[in-house]
């Protein structure tokens, strides 16, 4: 087990990511922060970009537009 920085959670459960760790991963101020808890630790992740639900077709939609065809001529019989 690789052992990199070590913090603790205050009062309110709060903790500090280390500036450099924050620069490393483009993490500003108002970044989203994605936690997923997996076996015993917690996974943050920066995101990128929040898509709203009204966004949600729309965004459906370009994706088809730039997958158009990807899959013609493959065979989808079982």
């Amino acid at each position: 087990m690789n052992i990199g920085t070590i913090t603790k959670p205050n009062i309110k459960g709060q903790i500090v990511i280390p500036k450099q760790m924050r620069d490393t991963l483009g993490i500003k101020e108002n970044t989203p922060l994605n936690l997923v808890v997996r076996g015993n630790g917690i996974y943050i992740y920066p995101i990128a970009q929040i898509v709203a639900k009204s966004e949600n077709v729309s965004s459906y939609s370009k994706l088809l537009e730039k997958t158009q065809g990807a899959w013609a001529g493959d065979d989808w019989k079982p």
